[in-house]
């Protein structure tokens, strides 16, 4: 709105004040961004102002946003703390048909998505050529595949589809907080301070439920999990909850309840394991070794990979996939039936729904690399099998060890 300064003709345009200024006088007056702003109104006439000028906007038809405090894909668009864009351009406030809402309790997860820049495609040819070198093929190619298919966990949350938690574990110095937060949230608009991307595993359950309804399709970082901590059982529940977008609900100090839909994208990694079958079971297992990052080749990889602007790369990658809905489906059946011949009836079904939504990531991976003539995979029954080895042998031994039990 426009703020007019009562003794002068000096007219502030386009100022935003969020429906939250309005709960109250400390409110407004925390929006108060210039000096020469003063309130000397009441709680009650903030309401009444509140009030009047939402009868001006009705008056005037102007039109309506709808506001969400959930960062990612809403609907057809991409919404994030800068604005929201569609499979073709920016968004204007008036155009958009939503808008980031910034939560009282914002928690600090910073991601931006700038323009793409002339070079993107030298860019997208040098990070197909670097990233598969990173790691083992039962690493890194698992990682891929859950990252590209999260922008799509929305659309495929829409057909009843779920989507699976990232687990990668390993000893110290293993790279699991490395290829992370400085390569794949860099990849996706995250910013390289990990505590933008990143919240301790180990924290309240109450900042857990907030950090796993921040977004929709942009994935959150759970670290260094420890099988003792003392949370565990509440970051159990909260982990399966994501698995199917269920809600949880909290308590406020004036006996409501407040409600949170757990939609984010969740990757976890710690030196421990998860033991728990149902959580593993809605899981892709990344099991990281030091040893690996000893590889000349993995080391200058990882090191010309991380020297590029990966903050380039996700913009059009996320504005291609806003444009890939109605092939969805039809990408996951013909993923359910290839692996249904590599794997027939040795994964349980969760699991091998799981391995369809990270081959449906692959294929996108590729279907996108193609359009700038990139290096990318031949997604064969041989490749498939080498990059779920973590997942399967994990299942099998987990298989046998019930079997033996049991005798």
């Amino acid at each position: 709105m426009d703020v007019r300064s009562e003794h002068t003709d000096y007219v502030w345009k386009d100022e935003v004040f969020p429906k939250a200024a309005f709960s109250g006088t400390n409110s407004f007056i925390r929006r108060l961004t210039k000096g020469s702003w003063i309130w000397l109104g009441t709680d009650a006439q903030i309401r009444r102002l509140e009030a009047h000028l939402m009868r001006q906007i009705e008056e005037q038809g102007i039109p309506r946003t709808a506001g969400t405090s959930s960062i990612g894909r809403h609907g057809d668009v991409w919404v994030y703390e800068h604005g929201t864009f569609d499979h073709a351009a920016t968004l204007e406030v008036a155009t958009a048909p939503y808008w980031y809402a910034k939560p009282n309790d914002d928690q600090g997860f910073r991601f931006s998505y700038p323009a793409p820049g002339r070079d993107h495609d030298d860019l997208v040819r040098r990070v197909y050529e670097l990233l598969p070198r990173v790691n083992t093929p039962e690493v890194i190619w698992p990682v891929i595949g859950w990252f590209f298919a999260a922008p799509m966990k929305p659309i495929l949350g829409r057909q009843g589809l779920r989507f699976p938690i990232l687990q990668m574990y390993g000893s110290r110095g293993s790279g699991k907080t490395t290829l992370q937060n400085e390569i794949m949230f860099p990849m996706f608009g995250g910013s390289l301070d990990e505590s933008s991307v990143a919240l301790d595993s180990q924290t309240t359950p109450f900042a857990l439920i907030r950090a796993m309804s921040y977004s929709t399709s942009v994935p959150l970082a759970l670290s260094e999990f420890r099988a003792s901590q003392r949370n565990a059982d509440d970051l159990l529940r909260y982990l399966r909850l994501t698995y199917d977008s269920g809600r949880a609900t909290r308590g406020r100090a004036d006996q409501t309840v407040a409600s949170y839909k757990l939609t984010v994208p969740v990757v976890i990694d710690g030196e421990d394991a998860i033991d728990d079958s149902a959580v593993n079971e809605r899981s892709i297992l990344i099991h990281m070794r030091p040893e690996t990052l000893r590889d000349q080749d993995c080391v200058r990889a990882y090191e010309e990979l991380a020297s590029l602007p990966l903050h380039l790369f996700a913009r059009n990658y996320i504005q291609y996939t806003l444009d890939k809905d109605a092939g969805i489906q039809d990408l996951v059946e013909q993923w359910r039936t290839r692996l249904a011949k590599m794997f027939g009836s040795q994964l349980p079904p969760r699991v091998f729904e799981s391995y369809a939504r990270v081959m449906v990531g692959l294929q996108l991976y590729a279907d996108y690399g193609s359009l700038f003539a990139a290096e990318v995979p031949s997604l064969t029954p041989k490749y498939v099998r080498a990059a779920f080895t973590t997942t399967t042998d994990s299942l099998i031994r987990s298989s046998d060890a019930s079997t033996g039990a049991l005798r």
